[in-house]
């Protein structure tokens, strides 16, 4: 049986395999697309974005992944060495 179930009946069933019961978390220390989701980081890039969808080419691309980053918006601080600010 697949899970999601596509029926309410389905989901009754007693065969019904066991969802994850934790969350997986990506790592900043990870491939690319997962260290650019990773907690506390940033990503950073500047050049083309062509490999986005977008239209813009550049004789350059350059991206960084940023680990426990501070960010301010009008000099007041939102997260500070990658944790939210209250």
């Amino acid at each position: 049986m697949a899970w999601p179930p596509a029926s309410r009946a389905e989901s009754r069933s007693k065969s019904r395999p066991a969802r994850p019961n934790r969350l997986y978390r990506a790592r900043a220390s990870g491939p690319q697309p997962e260290a650019e989701k990773a907690l506390g980081c940033a990503s950073l890039g500047f050049g083309d974005n062509l490999a986005i969808g977008g239209r813009l080419a550049s004789g350059v691309r350059v991206e960084c992944i940023l680990s426990e980053v501070s960010v301010e918006v009008d000099g007041k601080p939102v997260v500070e060495k990658g944790h939210l600010v209250g």
